[in-house]
């Protein structure tokens, strides 16, 4: 298959989605907010993951990482895809979440953090953030020496990432339950999209040693193996 019949093929695979997604949306508008933010959160840990990775090779060093970056590059890409993701979601925000709904919100002892201006501020401040850094991972990609810019973004990046990735989980999802509450849900964010980049990376270029791909494939099956069983 060559390029423009992948691109092809996925831009089908995109319509096709959405207009199925349309359809639930219509068929089935109380399940449909469910749908999305799972099928949303899910995919997010694609780019998410692939800019921490980079992040992460870049100050570790290695063969591994030059043999998964176009991977990595091309899963990061997908962030810009986000924006328009979004907007469903800002759609049904108050059928998804209770706290969203004054009745709810007035008996919580949290609503100075779970209350819709907060949220919706919240959620600018991670697209600002994480699209910022693609572009200045791209931008350094770019240059005649990659790993020198790169080695400088990636400690305030990875600190940028690992805040807003823990605050997202628990806006997006742990927030569900306005009374749950875990000290490692954010932990376990992280991992899960630290896990989905590196399972996507299958057909690393030619000129570098195959010998080196084993080794992480066996570094992420005991990473998933490892996987917290408990949420505390």
């Amino acid at each position: 298959m060559t390029r423009y019949q992948a691109e092809r093929a996925a831009w089908m695979a995109g319509v096709t989605g959405l207009f199925g997604a349309a359809i639930g949306w219509l068929l089935a508008p109380a399940a449909f907010p469910h749908a999305w933010l799972a099928a949303l959160t899910a995919w997010l840990g694609w780019p998410v993951g692939c800019m921490g990775l980079l992040l992460i090779h870049a100050l570790t060093g290695g063969p591994w990482g030059h043999a998964i970056r176009p991977q990595l590059v091309a899963g990061m890409r997908t962030v810009l895809l986000l924006p328009p993701a979004v907007i469903p979601l800002l759609i049904v925000l108050r059928t998804l979440y209770p706290w969203a709904r004054p009745d709810v919100a007035a008996h919580l002892g949290n609503r100075f953090y779970l209350n819709l201006q907060f949220f919706l501020g919240r959620g600018a401040v991670y697209l600002i953030v994480w699209l910022g850094l693609a572009g200045l991972i791209l931008r350094a990609l770019r240059q005649d020496i990659p790993e020198a810019r790169l080695a400088r973004i990636a400690p305030a990046g990875l600190i940028l990432l690992a805040i807003t990735v823990t605050f997202a989980a628990i806006d997006t999802t742990m927030s569900l339950d306005p009374r749950f509450a875990s000290s490692a849900y954010g932990l376990i964010a992280i991992a899960e999209m630290g896990l989905l980049a590196l399972s996507y990376p299958s057909s690393p270029p030619l000129s570098v040693s195959h010998r080196t791909i084993p080794r992480y494939a066996t570094l992420e099956a005991a990473a998933g193996a490892a996987y917290p069983m408990g949420i505390s």
